[in-house]
């Protein structure tokens, strides 16, 4: 086969997996910003593999060096792969989920990419495409992350962070691209790209800015610290030298400076330097990571040699769940990643994934440094190999990889790999077959015909077939609204079908069917029975097949309540998951919470008590533990005890205002009775947000606001209540009047 159009098209093929970045498709897949960027990288790799295997079968020079960079990097994928069979849960840890798409199945599509972006783009001149285009990619994915350009429907500014739909995953991309265009600035021989870079970097830190990520921004930091130094010591000129070390010494005292001056109102008005200069140890995401950190470490040291395996972070966050989490919001609560990427390795793969992963970037340093002495690369692709790898690192201790991120990264890797490998190491760094062809015409084809094969049944088997489930699965959620029994139809083949993404596909169909019998009157009619089965059936499959999912517990005893008409049993079996669900996670409080809401439906109401005082004995800051409390004692009527522990729940630092209107106007009554009239008032007010034309509560909060001398505010709220409702106004006068005769 011919060489020349082989390496085209995989160039061509490389250059193409930058459209991923770029994919959202907000009306047809779940996880619009993640899945379909995945199944489009996996494809293109797939198909890629394919002209790969031609071009190395006939052209052996073209494959595969033995490069320390090679050898870390694939060893680490067999780390993987290891770490995924002897963790707790394979098939997530192959696959991983709609919401990340990063199992180890998808990864090693990365690293192949490395291999065949090596293997075709030799020099740094082949390379000037890639940054070319890598440069365009960047600045249109920055240009999303800017919310004022974007309507207020746009689904990249609902979801935040552009086309990444994520903020820290937008700064993490914009930083490579900052590092990008300076390179391309200082290399490039076409003047309008080297102005073009230069521009774009200039754009993409002031986006970087705008965004308020500190991370990333410390990474480009950490980078360009380094590249100073790394320079001033490859520099054999002494002014150079001098130079170097002053602009370090000038990026100190203006550090120094803007710490200095944190406070005052231009810092503060931009939010990456007030995020740089009030970092601190305790409280905000600061703490949230530090108790992840924490958890990591237990988790490395429950299974030390291959880990929890791949993406199964999730399940070791649960067990050794802190309840102190919950102070920082019930977003905080579930975590799947570390937010930092060697406890990440640490923990889903063990010290051995840990050191092969550290490996890579010392493989990375120690190649780039000798072939640099032995002016095997420019000054300055050097210096760029390790700003960008200084930067990664330094940013990876507060983030973690995403797909786009994983996509710089391994090119990058491959852009290390190719230049480094013209200058041998060691005799073991040639290509692992030298031969011109090995095998006959004949062999050659059969096997390019086998891998042929293989790869496109993976694309059609992993890849298009789960688009279409994912896709399917988004269509018939929303068939509920008026065609339901074409959705019901529709979700038992995909329910009770083979997926990859069974678990994500159950889980979803579930959510959907427990919004839909949230209505009461709803849940009562017996034509829905098989709807709700097909939605035990599913869940309970994924349990059998992901024994730790906590999620699927959850979601079984929650829609096992609302079938109590389908099923007399449905409650005794909700007592049971909630059970199951509270060993994989003992100290978290969602469970306890969702427990004692089914103990008071059954009347157990000293079982309610014993949930609700173990949540309060694992943290005592929390106000909603004693806001259940209250209800629990006022149900059973013990108001005067109720009162007590409202005022707990008022006085907690996580204290809550009810989010609905019923629960704000109980607490409010219940603390009015008892005279509680400055502790009523937030929850009347709160009540007052979601009815602010309700004329009854705007008489009852002017009378409370009259108790509390606060006449202003009385006669604000008298007013609005005639505004809302003069006939009300008139039959109380009316009322006053004829009590006092």
């Amino acid at each position: 086969m011919s060489e020349k159009p082989l390496v085209r098209i995989l160039k061509i093929g490389v250059l193409a997996s930058f459209v991923m970045p770029m994919i959202v498709m907000g009306q047809s897949t779940i996880f619009p910003f993640v899945f379909a960027k995945a199944i489009y990288f996996r494809v293109l790799v797939e198909l890629i593999v394919i002209a790969y295997a031609a071009l190395i079968l006939w052209h052996p020079a073209y494959r595969p060096r033995r490069t320390f960079i090679f050898y870390t990097v694939w060893a680490l994928m067999l780390a993987l792969i290891f770490s995924s069979i002897f963790g707790v849960d394979f098939t997530h840890s192959f696959w991983g989920n709609y919401e990340r798409m990063s199992g180890v199945f998808t990864i090693v599509h990365f690293a192949a990419l490395m291999v065949i972006s090596a293997s075709v783009f030799r020099t740094e001149k082949d390379w000037v495409p890639v940054w070319r285009v890598s440069l365009v990619v960047g600045l249109v994915v920055g240009i999303t992350g800017l919310n004022f350009l974007l309507p207020d429907d746009s689904i990249m500014k609902i979801g935040g962070g552009g086309t990444l739909g994520n903020l820290i995953y937008l700064a993490n991309y914009v930083m490579f691209t900052v590092i990008i265009a300076w390179y391309v600035w200082r290399t490039d021989t076409n003047k309008f790209w080297r102005y073009t870079a230069l521009a774009i970097g200039i754009i993409g830190i002031a986006i970087m800015m705008y965004n308020g990520k500190r991370g990333p921004f410390i990474g480009l930091l950490a980078g360009g610290f380094i590249g100073v130094i790394a320079y001033a010591l490859a520099s054999k000129e002494k002014h150079l030298r001098q130079w170097c070390f002053g602009a370090i010494g000038a990026l100190l005292v203006i550090s120094s400076l803007i710490f200095a001056l944190r406070d005052t109102k231009l810092i503060q008005s931009i939010s990456v330097l007030q995020g740089l200069t009030h970092i601190t140890l305790s409280g905000g995401t600061a703490e949230t990571r530090f108790i992840a950190w924490e958890i990591a470490w237990k988790a490395f040291k429950e299974y030390p040699v291959f880990g929890w395996g791949s993406e199964n972070f999730y399940y070791a966050f649960n067990k050794f769940y802190n309840p102190k989490s919950l102070e920082h919001g019930y977003y905080e609560t579930w975590f799947d990643r570390s937010h930092n990427i060697f406890f990440d390795y640490l923990a889903m793969n063990g010290i051995i994934g840990f050191l092969l992963y550290i490996s890579v970037f010392v493989a990375l340093f120690y190649t780039a440094i000798r072939v640099f002495r032995k002016r095997g690369i420019s000054l300055l692709a050097y210096l760029f190999i390790l700003i960008f790898f200084s930067a990664f690192a330094s940013q990876s201790v507060f983030v973690f990889d995403h797909l786009s991120s994983f996509l710089l990264f391994f090119l990058l890797l491959a852009f290390a790999d190719s230049l480094c490998r013209n200058v041998p190491l060691a005799a073991s760094s040639t290509s692992i077959h030298n031969a011109a062809g090995s095998g006959s015409f004949l062999s050659r084809s059969v096997l390019l015909g086998v891998i042929a094969v293989i790869m496109l049944w993976m694309v059609g088997t992993f890849n298009i077939r789960e688009f279409n489930i994912n896709n399917n699965t988004l269509i018939y959620q929303r068939l509920f609204n008026g065609r339901a029994g074409e959705a019901l139809a529709n979700f038992t083949a995909l329910v009770k079908g083979s997926s990859a993404y069974s678990q994500d596909v159950s889980s979803n169909y579930a959510q959907a069917i427990m919004s839909f019998l949230q209505d009461p009157k709803v849940a009562q009619k017996p034509e829905l029975q098989p709807f709700w089965q097909l939605a035990i059936d599913g869940l309970n499959a994924t349990i059998q097949a992901h024994p730790l999912e906590l999620n699927g517990f959850l979601k079984l005893a929650e829609i096992e309540r609302m079938g109590v008409v389908f099923d007399p049993a449905g409650l005794d079996n909700a007592e049971k998951y909630y059970e199951k669900a509270l060993a994989l996670s003992p100290k978290r409080q969602q469970i306890l919470y969702s427990w004692t809401r089914l103990k008071m439906e059954r009347k157990d109401y000293d079982g309610a008590l014993k949930l609700l005082d173990r949540a309060i004995a694992d943290n005592l800051k929390i106000g909603d533990s004693y806001w259940y409390k209250a209800i629990v004692l006022v149900q059973i009527g013990k108001k005067d005890e109720a009162v007590l522990v409202l005022k707990q729940a008022f006085d907690a630092p996580m204290r809550k205002l009810p989010l609905n209107f019923q629960e704000a106007i109980f607490a409010a009554d219940l603390l009015t009775q008892f005279q509680e009239f400055a502790l009523a008032v937030p929850y009347y007010e709160q009540a007052l947000k979601e009815q602010p034309q309700n004329a009854k509560l705007l008489i009852t909060l002017a009378n409370v606001y009259t108790r509390l001398g606060a006449q202003d505010k009385a006669k604000e709220m008298l007013d609005r209540a005639q505004l809302a409702d003069p006939k009300l106004i008139e039959e109380l006068k009316k009322e006053v009047e004829g009590q006092k005769k």
